[in-house]
């Protein structure tokens, strides 16, 4: 689903143009054997670091300088809004629900797209943001309803609402 095997291709062509670029992986699943081989194919292993899963993974968003979602499907994207409230440039695919987007440093691509192309675009999107102030990106998420405290008011207020009934 999350499309491993292609973010692998990607940063294959992300390396060759910036040699000094390193991937982060997070997470476990039945393909991680095959997307180790893989990683080691291409002779990329010191430049990829694949971790467990963690529970603060908004530390992990901080260490990063882009985002990169090339799922093949998804019902929401949590990751990517996460990723965005952490003020990240995301590529992400677009076979991900357009209401993912909650930031202007957020692009769609077409998985049609060769992985040279997903490459150039994602050096792009680091390019263009590498300075940018992440901290303005949490009130996005506010805004589209991805705060948990405002979320929880409303919540408790319908509840009550319909208790009073």
């Amino acid at each position: 689903q999350k499309n491993h095997h292609f973010i692998i291709q990607v940063f294959k062509k992300v390396i060759e143009k910036k040699p000094h670029a390193r991937l982060l992986l997070i997470g476990e699943g039945d393909l991680r054997d095959s997307v180790e081989n893989e990683i080691k194919s291409y002779g990329i292993e010191d430049a990829v670091s694949i971790l467990d899963p963690v529970v603060d993974i908004e530390k992990m968003y901080s260490a990063m300088d882009v985002f990169l979602f090339p799922s093949l499907y998804e019902g929401l994207g949590l990751a990517a809004i996460e990723a965005q409230t952490s003020g990240l440039p995301c590529l992400l695919s677009d076979t991900i629900p357009s209401v993912c987007r909650i930031s202007n440093k957020t692009k769609f691509m077409s998985l049609r797209k060769s992985a040279s192309e997903w490459a150039d675009a994602l050096i792009d999107l680091y390019d263009w943001y590498a300075d940018s102030d992440r901290s303005t990106d949490c009130e996005n998420a506010r805004k589209y309803g991805y705060d948990i405290r405002i979320e929880v008011k409303k919540l408790r207020n319908l509840l009550l609402t319909i208790k009073h009934k």
